[in-house]
């Protein structure tokens, strides 16, 4: 690496441009890093990196892929960029939040809309990444193929890889959303989670009425284990 043009973070040795300006040349090659660059030293070397000739990882999508061509005379050097075309590289995320619920007694399109969205993008010469975000209800997760998700990926483009370290998967029921506010009351605080659980349920009689009985057995056994009373 050169310093001031690698990753800061990076642990890994530095050509300092203290250490480069010494040297009696009229121009510094260096490579490693995958992205070009070139600058001016103060006597007037030129220092470049070729950057990569070809996208190495996802993420690399936009970065420009070349070689310098160097035109030399003594004691002068010209340098001319020339661009090579890359193989496509796409990521394509599938934001989890933003896909339509399903229907009442209807099978959940989950699938169907994913694998769409999949074939939009896909081309025979691609790299893709398909990056799953957002969050995904328990239920639905149940219905995510993510076999099915890569085989189709894979049919339509030269490589394809899924990623799924974005994804929540979370349960609708654990999500207990206080909106009483908190209480220091144990039982108390008991009574206002199981208010706002059958909050989320008032237009399904059935569910409801799950809620409400459980918010019983639950206020029982809390009963008992603080010798409040017996049921």
């Amino acid at each position: 690496s050169v310093e001031g043009w690698g990753q800061p973070f990076a642990q890994e040795p530095c050509l300092s441009l203290a250490n480069l300006t010494k040297l009696e040349t009229d121009a510094i090659c260096v490579g490693h890093l995958h992205r070009r660059n070139e600058t001016r030293l103060p006597q007037g070397v030129v220092l470049l990196n070729p950057g990569a000739t070809e996208h190495i990882d996802f993420g690399e999508e936009s970065l420009p892929c070349g070689y310098w061509l160097l035109h030399c005379q003594p004691g002068q050097v010209q340098t001319e960029y020339v661009p090579l075309p890359t193989q496509p590289m796409r990521t394509l995320e599938l934001d989890m939040n933003g896909l339509p619920p399903p229907a009442e007694d209807a099978d959940d399109p989950l699938m169907e809309t994913l694998l769409a969205r999949v074939c939009e993008v896909s081309q025979q010469e691609q790299l893709l990444r398909v990056r799953l975000t957002g969050r995904l209800p328990r239920t639905r997760f149940q219905n995510l193929d993510l076999s099915r998700l890569l085989a189709q990926g894979s049919a339509g483009n030269f490589h394809c890889q899924v990623e799924t370290d974005h994804l929540t998967v979370f349960d609708p029921m654990s999500e207990m959303l206080v909106g009483f506010g908190v209480s220091f009351d144990a039982g108390e605080e008991l009574q206002n989670i199981s208010r706002a659980i059958a909050a989320q349920y008032a237009d399904n009689e059935t569910e409801k009425e799950i809620c409400c009985l459980a918010a019983q057995r639950l206020e029982a056994a809390y009963r008992r284990l603080t010798g409040g009373g017996r049921s």
